[in-house]
């Protein structure tokens, strides 16, 4: 099963038209914008038909000849524009098309289609099991002040998706009808965000959480199960604050235009949230890089210009892009994104010179305020954030490798080809020298450096906290887990499982900083090839980061010192410039 949302937005769309607020200033313009909720299924079967979705298909490159089967949830006016049907016979004689819907949704389409003879209309009764065409689908009541429903539908190849907008609180029978159903891929509408939602009507993000335990309860959601928000709105947060809210509820966000493949062989590894990863799988995961595809590009480049003495670092850039892509002619990166891992360190106080706290930044990051995003925005790169938590066990390490692992297969499920891994927040340095020093068995001295600009006194202090954070380490030292639990390295576990995760992706990674730089160490234990994926965008002034890129073997975009969060952004540009570098005659 094909899923292709051509909306996820609710009746006005998000940004709205009229409204300035931080949500709706943080999509406007961005590829968050959202149209009406539309989903597009193997590209056959469309449900809801608001005024977006003609035109969202037309954008995405769709066209919606070959749709058979039209399934409308009810008559409001988002989710039903009947003069479709018009536009649909000035194209020409059409094959026939199933139209599905409650009663007065069928009314409404009524006069639009009344010379089409193609139009085979028929009503949907909750409770009532149809066959529309391959699909079987069984109409369940919804919560919502019109003649609505929602759907469940079963694809020809047994995959299942539940449709499930406009509605409030899910009634007793719709609740029962989906008991032990264990979707493939549930969507679910959270209108109303953070405010609280009229009952009758649409959910917001607290009733959506209280909906999904609900339905995991009963066995309608499993752990295999995509759960995916929609029919979002401007009373939701920014897009990266949505996104960590959504993930501690067991839900995700998709943007209009994504696509969900449900049973492919492309489909990505299902990682889970759940302590009991098992972290010795990891390295079966990530393969080499493709060498061969650089080694014919480099011979392509010196037959063509045998007068070069030596290659410059644009040629060291674009075999490293052709090794990742596997291509001796590159492409150019189309969707690059940066994970920010935010952290503030419990271990902080007398060792950081940080004015502002990781929660801070990422608080402006999220509203579009902070300078960087501007860095950002030249540089083509959309933000994201990510919080992590202390780790202070075992159970920690594991649930935050995990979420790496799933925010790098989210982000390569949305298109993402080029992923930043950086950071933000306080006292991550002490936790990143101590893992640095306890895997390459240097001295505390060697990898301790002055973080966000302590003097003497400060630096002697973190000298101290990092010999004692090795201290305990030590021991673990063939323990990736537990080296990370005795450093308090939560953030670093997190970094480490989106490195390791875009790689089994074979998805490109920039490593942005010292945090990070000391994660692809460690995660290079989880998984010994991944450093082929990994490119350092610049060189941290900071002992340990010299002494983990030697390690590593990995040579930075840039040989300076461009600051966390920064430098990325910065080396983006260069990487696409290595790119057409790579197509010159």
């Amino acid at each position: 099963m094909r899923i292709r949302f051509l909306g996820t937005g609710d009746s006005a769309g998000w940004p709205h038209p009229f409204c300035d607020c931080d949500s709706c200033q943080a999509v406007r313009g961005t590829a968050d914008v959202r149209g009406n909720t539309c989903v597009l299924v193997d590209d056959t079967l469309l449900v809801d038909l608001g005024p977006d979705g003609v035109r969202s298909a037309a954008r995405f490159g769709i066209p919606l000849s070959g749709v058979r089967h039209i399934l409308l949830s009810h008559a409001h006016a988002d989710h039903l524009h009947p003069e479709v049907f018009y536009w649909r016979q000035w194209a020409g004689p059409r094959d026939p098309v199933d139209l599905v819907g409650p009663p007065t949704a069928l009314q409404r389409c009524a006069p639009y289609h009344a010379t089409d003879s193609a139009v085979r209309p028929t009503p949907a009764v909750p409770g009532e099991r149809l066959q529309v065409g391959d699909y079987a689908v069984l109409p369940v009541q919804a919560t919502h002040d019109a003649d609505a429903v929602l759907y469940d539908i079963t694809g020809p190849d047994g995959r299942t998706l539940f449709y499930g907008t406009d509605t409030g609180l899910l009634c007793e029978e719709t609740l029962a009808a989906m008991t032990g159903r264990a979707f493939d891929v549930v969507l679910l509408e959270a209108t109303f965000g953070l405010e609280r939602a009229r009952p009758s009507e649409h959910l917001d993000l607290v009733t959506l959480a209280s909906t999904i335990e609900d339905l995991r309860g009963r066995g309608a959601i499993t752990e295999q199960t995509m759960v995916i928000a929609v029919h979002l709105s401007h009373r939701n947060p920014p897009p990266a604050r949505l996104t960590n809210e959504l993930a501690r509820i067991g839900a995700v966000v998709r943007r209009d235009g994504d696509v969900v493949e449900v049973g492919s062989s492309q489909r990505s590894p299902q990682w889970t949230d759940q302590a009991e990863l098992d972290v010795g799988s990891l390295a079966a995961r990530v393969d080499e890089t493709d060498e061969q595809s650089a080694q014919v590009l480099q011979d392509r480049r010196r037959a063509a210009h045998p007068q070069l003495a030596g290659d410059g670092d644009l040629d060291r850039l674009g075999r490293w892009i052709a090794s990742v892509q596997g291509k001796s002619t590159p492409a150019d990166f189309e969707r690059a994104r940066a994970i920010v891992v935010v952290a503030d360190h419990v271990v902080a106080e007398g060792v950081s010179g940080s004015l502002r706290s990781g929660a801070q930044q990422a608080a402006d990051l999220d509203a579009g305020t902070d300078p960087r995003c501007a860095v950002a925005a030249i540089s083509g790169v959309g933000i994201r954030c990510e919080y992590a938590r202390a780790a202070v066990g075992d159970a920690d390490v594991r649930a935050a490798l995990a979420r790496g692992l799933a925010i790098a297969d989210d982000e390569v499920d949305r298109g993402t080809d080029l992923i930043i891994a950086t950071n933000v927040g306080t006292g991550a340095t002490a936790s990143a020298a101590a893992v640095v020093g306890t895997l390459l068995g240097l001295e505390p001295t060697a990898v301790t450096g002055r973080g966000g600009g302590i003097d003497d006194a400060g630096w002697m202090r973190k000298v101290v906290l990092v010999r004692t954070l090795m201290r305990r380490a030590r021991p673990s030292i063939a323990d990736p887990v537990q080296l990370l639990v005795h450093t308090d390295a939560g953030d670093i576990a997190m970094i480490a499982g989106v490195l390791v995760g875009a790689a089994a992706r074979r998805t490109p990674v920039l490593l942005d900083g010292v945090v990070t730089i000391a994660a692809a160490l460690l995660a290079r234990e989880l998984a010994p090839e991944g450093p082929g994926w990994w490119l350092p965008a610049h060189r941290p002034a900071d002992p340990l980061a010299d002494r983990a890129l030697g390690a590593l073997a990995l040579e930075p975009v840039v040989a300076l010192d461009l600051g966390t969060a920064v430098g990325a952004l910065a080396a983006v540009p260069l990487l696409r410039a290595a790119v057409v570098g790579t197509r010159a005659p």
